[in-house]
């Protein structure tokens, strides 16, 4: 019999049928199908609103504090006021507050995407009803079940807000810049340092000298020492750059996203070209060659000891040369993609021509990470390098 339900309710989910007990907020249970999810506007609201604030930038513990103050009733609370739930499911005297947990649950719910997820959880056997959480790849995912809520970008943008650690700010000294920055050396984080003994007031260390490699004498890492104003004053230059150049060439987008692809990774695309072009000649070359042999061997002219051994080696290449093409292939076609991520993100960002500052907002849309390089040279004629990797893209070429 547990056999029985258990394939019952896997049926069910590949169907795309919801099988919570509770719609999610946002959605009601539609009246005709159970299963079946239509739009609550009073509960989708409220999901726009907490979306719309994680892509502007806006950590969940930011979230729920601001649900907090503008009185927005939690899901609980909403949900006893329609009749969902019984009204003394919690007591008034100490009712539900938002939380950051709650608002990352949501965040992270692929149903306000239009999507029914089932599986999500399971029981050990019908012996045992302790809940185990199964892994993500294990979910069954339908999409189109319903209308959703937000759109992907949207989503995708939460999605890196949600996953960006922001540490507290303290003395009111916001550093928009926290999950972004990356050392060259080591790769972990650089973090903020607000002292007086910094000339320039904040900047920026590489965290594994900070912590323990200044201590070490720097045999760990060095410091990567990046004044924050720097580091802003980069990235906004930067943006802008690309935000005219985009404008620029608004008429003809496609052929200068072209452009920007070939020449972030033009050498690599025509050796990879050639390279895929001499592995399909040898390929071919070995079809004919296993072809000939077994005409040979049929005639007896190759013995069957030789057409095994010869035949082997040959097809034991082709293989070799078949995940190799397929590597190669695969390179190539990102290649393709990334013309179609630059189209999109010069789309996007030709609207910050004239901006005047950053936010976190606007990093969570276009920067990916940013790699600073440990500088050449001190004091007066201090350089240093930067690398701005945008979303999708990576760096882009500037001329």
């Amino acid at each position: 019999m547990s056999k029985k339900i258990r394939s019952s309710f896997k049926t069910k989910s590949q169907q795309g049928q919801f099988l919570g007990t509770y719609p999610p907020l946002g959605y009601f249970k539609d009246p005709e199908d159970k299963h079946h999810l239509i739009v609550d506007e009073v509960g989708a609201k409220v999901i726009r609103h907490i979306f719309e604030m994680s892509a502007s930038g806006m950590s969940c513990g930011e979230i729920a504090l601001k649900l907090r103050d503008e009185n927005v009733p939690t899901t609980r609370e909403y949900w006893a006021s329609i009749g969902l739930f019984q009204p003394n499911s919690f007591n008034p005297k100490l009712p539900p507050k938002w939380q950051s947990s709650t608002v990352r649950h949501l965040l992270q719910n692929h149903v306000y995407l239009g999507c029914v997820v089932n599986g999500r959880m399971t029981t050990k056997s019908f012996k045992n009803k302790t809940k185990v959480n199964r892994d993500e790849d294990e979910w069954i995912i339908v999409h189109d079940c319903h209308e959703p809520l937000v759109s992907e970008e949207t989503f995708e943008l939460a999605q890196r807000s949600v996953h960006t650690r922001k540490r507290k700010v303290y003395e009111h000294r916001e550093n928009i810049f926290a999950g972004f920055v990356k050392c060259a050396t080591c790769g972990t984080n650089a973090s903020i340092c607000h002292s007086n003994n910094i000339s320039c007031g904040s900047a920026f260390f590489c965290n594994r000298y900070r912590i323990r490699g200044a201590k070490d004498g720097g045999n760990l890492c060095t410091a990567h020492y990046i004044p924050y104003e720097q580091l802003y004053g980069a990235v906004l230059d930067d943006i802008r750059y690309h935000a005219l150049s985009a404008k620029k060439n608004a008429g003809n987008l496609r052929k200068y996203a072209e452009q920007m692809s070939q020449s972030n990774g033009d050498k690599e695309s025509v050796q990879a070209k050639k390279e895929l072009g001499k592995l399909k000649k040898r390929f071919d070359e070995l079809e004919t060659i296993i072809s000939r042999l077994f005409e040979q061997n049929a005639l007896g002219v190759v013995s069957d000891e030789r057409f095994i051994s010869l035949s082997g080696k040959y097809e034991t290449e082709q293989t070799v040369l078949k995940t190799k093409i397929a590597e190669l292939q695969g390179k190539l076609d990102s290649t393709k993609n990334t013309t179609d991520n630059m189209i999109k993100l010069f789309s996007a960002i030709a609207r910050y021509v004239d901006v005047d500052s950053l936010d976190r907002g606007i990093l969570n849309e276009f920067i990916e990470k940013i790699v600073v390089h440990e500088a050449t040279e001190k004091r007066v004629n201090r350089k240093q390098k930067l690398e701005i990797h945008y979303r999708l893209v990576g760096v882009l070429a500037r001329e």
